[in-house]
């Protein structure tokens, strides 16, 4: 087995924690060994860890942490078209701004994209991580055309959206997506494209910023204009069909849509972000996605601190929505998040740790608007530094462990940060309390960013989509070595 050393490791939210021992493999063969080698030690535990941006557990263990090495596990093929759809295949540990790079020079790129640029292909599949563009185009899973994974025994499974209902392909295809690493190691994705741009030209993406409900705010038409929104473009896509793959999306048609919220003494005000990929024109940046620049950073650290928060939203959203719309390059406004993890860094520089506190709600329908009010009473006294919202179909697959499974809603997101976790313990109390009324009302807490609910409670929630994992976990490792802090909670000791 390869050299193992003792390191902390924290999470992105900068306030979960663990300490573990580290293996770091450098190919498949030597992943191989490596787990054939754990396996002669029952009581061992590993943990898969990728770009290490997960907000909570989900990438912390307390025994054994895996590394992959970006120069085996990493790597992104190029574009492959056939009959007029496209494909790309990239290691594990491929980033997202290497998988984008490679794809959108030739006019292509992946439907639903995260929003960080070393984040690993390897880590967002076993988070099927959503964005703003999963209401017109889905998560992440309904991209992924097949995976290999590499299970306890060594042996790997090519798993196949195409495969077999009941087949070994196919329950491993819906299990590990979204599974938080506890079937095995992804080794390896191939996503479907879509074309956005011509050869050679790079796409850029105009955004329209539309406030409503300045005039006498109300959770109920917010809401459903956001739904109604999101709906016409999932369901010009669907209609559209190949179609929809092969050429950019008609005028008026957009890629993304999702809405933000924030508060103020004179009541909420809220915004609609519809965006599209466009070709050429002239560049109308916005301060949001530009990058990490002064403003950025400012901004950044500025909500950080409570009265800040209020301050800072309500300037920064002004001015979008009094400019209406801009024009930006692709990369800075698919990583918008590379504002934050330069804040992140500048304040690890000086000595201090920028907390963060991201959790999301997947509410029904029917329960959303009271939901969003319950919210706007309860944070009366402490406003979040964010409050974002997306209108998310159910899931087309059965995946066990997806917080949309058999229910389509509202994604209610609230962020706090805050310097060295100064608001962090009574942040914490308000999501739990939040979380036991989301679920009450038949909702979930995502597993893709902070968890903060009872373990009780989680998996309530989880209940159905908890028999068919335990019992595919059961199947494909039978000794429990895949593991984190987060699926330790879930499963518990069932």
């Amino acid at each position: 087995m390869a050299k193992r050393e003792r390191r902390l490791f924290r999470a992105y939210d900068e306030m979960h924690t663990s300490r573990a021992a580290v293996v770091r493999v450098s190919d498949e063969g030597a992943l191989r060994r490596a787990l054939r080698g754990m396996a002669a030690h029952p009581r061992r535990r590993l943990t898969v860890r990728g770009g290490g941006y997960s907000l909570d557990a989900q990438a912390l263990g307390d025994d054994t942490v895996l590394e992959l090495a970006p120069e085996g596990f990493g790597g992104v093929r190029e574009v492959a078209v056939a009959r007029g759809r496209a494909t790309v295949t990239a290691g594990a540990m491929a980033t997202w701004a290497e998988v984008l790079d490679a794809t959108a020079r030739e006019g292509w790129v992946p439907p639903n994209t995260v929003t960080g640029r070393d984040i690993t292909v390897g880590g967002t599949l076993s988070s099927d991580c959503l964005s703003r563009f999963s209401g017109a185009w889905g998560k992440e899973a309904e991209s992924i055309e097949r995976f290999r994974i590499m299970l306890a025994d060594g042996s790997v499974v090519c798993a196949r959206a195409d495969a077999p209902a009941g087949s070994l392909e196919r329950r491993v295809f819906d299990g590990a997506i979204g599974g938080l690493g506890g079937l095995g190691v992804v080794l390896d994705a191939t996503y479907s494209l879509r074309r956005v741009s011509t050869p050679g030209r790079r796409p850029r993406v105009r955004t329209y910023f539309d406030p409503v409900g300045w005039h006498g705010f109300g959770w109920e038409a917010f809401l459903e204009q956001l739904r109604y929104e999101t709906l016409h473009a999932r369901r010009a896509v669907q209609a559209l069909g190949a179609k929809a793959w092969r050429a950019p999306l008609p005028p008026g048609i957009y890629d993304a849509v999702s809405a933000t919220v924030w508060f103020r003494d004179m009541g909420p005000r809220g915004m609609i972000i519809s965006s599209r990929h466009v070709t050429g024109g002239k560049l109308q940046r916005s301060p949001l996605y530009s990058g990490p620049t002064p403003t950025r950073l400012f901004a950044e650290r500025s909500m950080s601190c409570e009265i800040g928060a209020d301050v800072g939203q309500t300037s920064f959203k002004t001015l979008h929505t009094l400019k209406r719309w801009s024009v930006d390059a692709l990369e800075p406004f698919v990583f918008f998040m590379e504002g934050n993890v330069a804040a992140h860094q500048r304040e690890q520089a000086r000595g201090r740790r920028m907390t963060s506190s991201q959790q999301t709600f997947v509410l029904p329908v029917a329960q959303a608007a009271g939901f969003c009010a319950e919210v706007e009473a309860a944070t009366d006294s402490m406003h979040p530094t964010v409050l974002d919202v997306l209108y998310l179909p159910a899931d087309r697959g059965g995946r066990a462990l997806s917080p949309t499974r058999d229910l389509a809603g509202f994604a209610v997101t609230l962020a706090y940060q805050s310097l060295d976790g100064a608001r962090q313990p009574a942040v914490r109390r308000l999501l739990r309390s939040l979380s036991l009324r989301c679920g009450a009302l038949g909702g979930r807490v995502s597993l893709v960013k902070n968890v903060h609910v009872g373990d009780r409670a989680l998996r309530a929630m989880y209940a159905d989509g908890l028999v068919e994992y335990r019992a595919l976990k059961a199947e494909l490792d039978p000794a429990g070595l895949f593991t984190n802090g987060l699926l330790d909670r879930l499963l518990g000791d069932g």
